[in-house]
Parts: C-alpha cells; sequence; structure tokens
C-alpha cells in the first residue's frame, strides 16, 4: 500500500483553492493519503470541495483518507458536511 502524507495550513480559501488541486496530481499512485489539517485555521466551501475530491479519488482507487489534526474550525466544517462520519480522523 502506498502512503502519502500532504500539510494544508493556513487559511484555505478561493484563491487557494487551485493550489490545493494540483496537491491532487502528486498523489497518482497513492492508495492512502495522510492529510495534516492541524495548521489550517479557515476552510471555505471552495477548498471543503477539494476535500472531497481527494476523499473520491482515493476511493476510487480502493484507499482513504486519514486526516492527521484537523483544527477545531476544520471539525466544525466537517461536521457540517457530514464528512466526519465517512473520514478517519487522528488526533495526535
Amino acid at each position: 500500500m502506498r502512503e502519502r502524507v500532504i500539510a494544508w495550513e493556513g487559511r484555505l480559501d478561493a484563491p487557494v483553492a487551485n493550489r490545493l488541486l494540483a496537491d491532487l496530481a502528486l498523489l497518482r499512485g497513492a492508495r492512502t493519503v495522510v492529510l495534516d489539517l492541524s495548521g489550517v485555521t479557515y476552510m471555505d466551501a471552495a477548498c471543503f470541495g477539494v476535500l472531497t475530491q481527494l476523499i473520491r479519488l482515493t476511493w476510487t482507487r480502493n484507499g482513504e483518507v486519514v486526516l492527521r489534526n484537523p483544527s477545531p474550525p476544520v471539525v466544525e466544517k466537517l461536521r457540517e458536511g457530514q464528512l466526519d462520519q465517512v473520514v478517519k480522523t487522528v488526533l495526535k
């Protein structure tokens, strides 16, 4: 199983979404993606959409996304979008 770890940080809003989409291209072949969200202070709908794309992409490879240390604002956004029910979250 091939695992990749990436970190997103700062304010994740629409202007940042394209950069995050570029991150997805770097994940070719990865079945498990560990996404460190500890440094994220805000996530808007555009970036939440990128996260959803990442989850779908890994599912097509029979893989998974693991969210590491999501900050409180991200935890709230995950709950609002009900992704907290389908994505593994690890607090360290």
